[in-house]
C-alpha cells in the first residue's frame, strides 16, 4: 500500500475512533444521568437574575449596583407555583428538605446576609455540552416554618 494512502487512513481512523470514544461515553452519561426532579417535568426557562442571598449594601456604588435585584428573588413562575402548591407558606422546612434531597438536590452553604435564608442546587449535565441547573430558594421563620419559597430553571445546550 501506497505511504500517502496509509497516512491518509491514519489521519481519518484516529479522529473517527476518537468521536465513537465520545459518542459511547455520552450515551453512558446520559444513561448514568439524574433524572430530572419530577417538580421541574416540563417546566420552561424564564429569564432574569437570581440570588439566593439578600445583597446587604453599604457605599452608594453597591446601592447603585444592586438596584433591580429584589429580595425576595424573581422565580419561576411555573416553579414557584408547584412549590407554592407542595409546600405553602408554614410548612415545616423539615418536609421540604426531604423532599428536595430526594429529588437529587444539594444543600447550599448557608447564607451568609440573613441565616433565615436557605437554598438548594440541582444540576444534570448530559451529552457533549448540554445541562439542566435548578435552584430553589426559601425563607423560614424562628420556628423552622416555610415563610417563602422560589425556584428556577436554567437550561445549557446547542
Amino acid at each position: 500500500m501506497n505511504r500517502w494512502v496509509k497516512l491518509l487512513l491514519l489521519g481519518v481512523s484516529i479522529p473517527a475512533v476518537a468521536f465513537a470514544a465520545l459518542l459511547i461515553y455520552s450515551v453512558y452519561l446520559d444513561r448514568t444521568a439524574s433524572k430530572v426532579p419530577s417538580f421541574l417535568a416540563g417546566v420552561h426557562a424564564a429569564g432574569g437574575y437570581w440570588t439566593s442571598c439578600p445583597i446587604k449594601s453599604s457605599t452608594a456604588l453597591e446601592r447603585e449596583l444592586k438596584k433591580g435585584f429584589e429580595f425576595p428573588p424573581k422565580g419561576n413562575p411555573a416553579i414557584d407555583q408547584r412549590l407554592e402548591a407542595l409546600f405553602p407558606a408554614g410548612s415545616p422546612e423539615s418536609k421540604l428538605l426531604e423532599f428536595l434531597i430526594k429529588e437529587g438536590f444539594s444543600l447550599d452553604a448557608p447564607c451568609e446576609t440573613d441565616l433565615l435564608a436557605r437554598s438548594a442546587s440541582f444540576s444534570q449535565k448530559r451529552y457533549f455540552l448540554t445541562a439542566t441547573d435548578s435552584t430553589v430558594v426559601w425563607k423560614v421563620d424562628d420556628k423552622n416554618k416555610i415563610t417563602w419559597i422560589k425556584g428556577d430553571i436554567f437550561y445549557i445546550g446547542l
